[in-house]
């Protein structure tokens, strides 16, 4: 029972947060026009940061609705982290990609791109954390910039957990550097 008590309490906190972030609808938004980039079709792009939302496959959700009247066709999930959060990312894919949509999930993706906050937080190893940087520097080009190699189609949806961290820092990057 002792040896229990530490990954079941760390499940309940994540539990815990999961429910403020999403029962408390905690959706910490905002938006930063990106006249400099354009969608194919040549309108600026617009880049809404967030952290996870409610019923993303719910009709009257903010998720749909960044979808539907936001134009979002390119959201890239920047959380890795432990909280349970598989229901929520097939939600957001599900609504997404009704409107051909294209979906960037980091937990899925390599290393690197999966743990640069914990490499840029944590590492000691200058090698490593030249890595995360790196990473940080491709997840921006490949999925937010360039999502396939070419212009977005529509606006881009970035979020993590709580959207203040992750989100944060790769939205304030992309501000500075674009505007």
């Amino acid at each position: 029972l002792a040896r229990a008590r530490g990954p079941l309490r760390k499940a309940m906190m994540w539990r815990l947060v999961r429910a403020l972030i999403i029962a408390g609808d905690q959706n910490n938004f905002d938006v930063v026009p990106l006249p400099a980039l354009r969608t194919a079709a040549g309108r600026p792009v617009l880049l809404f940061r967030s952290g996870l939302t409610p019923r993303p496959d719910q009709p009257d959700s903010c998720f749909a609705s960044l979808v539907g009247a936001g134009g979002v066709r390119h959201v890239v999930n920047l959380y890795a982290g432990p909280m349970v959060t598989a229901d929520l990312e097939q939600g957001e894919r599900k609504t997404l990609e009704a409107r051909a949509g294209r979906y960037f999930l980091a937990r899925q993706a390599s290393p690197p791109m999966q743990r640069w906050r914990e490499d840029l937080r944590d590492a000691d190893d200058p090698a490593v954390h030249e890595a995360a940087v790196a990473a940080v520097a491709q997840l921006i080009n490949e999925q937010i910039l360039r999502p396939g190699g070419a212009p977005p189609q529509g606006n881009v949806h970035v979020h993590c957990g709580g959207g203040m961290h992750r989100t944060g820092m790769v939205v304030g990057v992309v501000d500075r550097c674009l505007n």
